[in-house]
């Protein structure tokens, strides 16, 4: 009863968003303060020089400033969100499919960066290079200064807190017995079964800028601990696989 309480609380925070944007961020009118944007520039100029920056090929389009940060849905501690837009223009060797090249960057970044953390006064800047993505709750260019889809601190008006709840409860039941059915058939012991479940991990990234409906629900997973649990899970699969070998 106090998971769901908790669960209650969340969901009516969200659906309640603040009343303007984050002024730690950004100025009275909308723009990013000066001393943010170069800081933020630097370190997602750092991820380029050593990740994307090595290959020839590779094109960056934009750093976009994303996420709830890059609207009215944020929270004290919320993160920094920092998207690396990435297009693959002549490279040979890595897929243009959007699936694939994202799992490169992934793992490129994750090769490069291992251990390197970025900070702003004591919020965690989370920079990710990504090919093209739709976003629903705002988005700034931080490269060119300026919004690229304003953020609508109205969008969650028709939503209510019961409907998302039930749906968060609905998605949780069908995730946990999705994990429960793949460790009992032993599939996650196999490179395939081990690379279907982050297939499965990313799906949740897609799908949450379908709608403000989807983005709540997707926050509130993230909340519980669901994406941090099936990181885990295939961190340890990964573990338990190469033992093996």
């Amino acid at each position: 009863m106090n998971n769901l309480v908790d669960i209650r609380d969340i969901a009516f925070r969200l659906l309640h968003p603040n009343e303007t944007l984050d002024v730690r961020l950004f100025d009275f009118y909308g723009q990013m303060h000066k001393e943010v944007r170069e800081q933020l520039l630097r370190n997602a100029s750092f991820v380029i020089k050593n990740t994307v920056g090595r290959i020839k090929g590779l094109k960056v389009k934009d750093i976009f400033l994303n996420g709830s940060s890059a609207g009215y849905f944020y929270h004290e501690k919320s993160d920094i969100d920092v998207r690396i837009e990435v297009c693959n223009e002549s490279c040979s060797f890595v897929s243009k499919d959007g699936f694939e090249f994202a799992r490169f960057l992934m793992v490129l970044q994750r090769g490069s960066l291992a251990g390197y953390k970025f900070t702003y006064n004591k919020r965690f800047i989370d920079i990710s290079t990504k090919p093209s993505d739709k976003e629903i709750v705002g988005l700034y260019s931080i490269l060119n200064d300026k919004w690229v889809l304003e953020p609508n601190q109205h969008i969650a008006d028709d939503l209510n807190v019961e409907d998302v709840v039930s749906e968060y409860l609905k998605r949780l039941h069908i995730i946990e017995e999705h994990i429960a059915k793949m460790k009992k058939s032993g599939v996650l012991q196999t490179k395939e079964g081990i690379e279907q479940l982050e297939a499965y991990y990313r799906s949740f990234f897609e799908y949450n800028t379908s709608s403000i409906r989807e983005y709540v629900v997707y926050k509130l997973l993230g909340y519980k601990g669901v994406f941090k649990d099936l990181k885990r899970i295939i961190s340890q699969s990964w573990k338990d696989f190469l033992s093996l070998k």
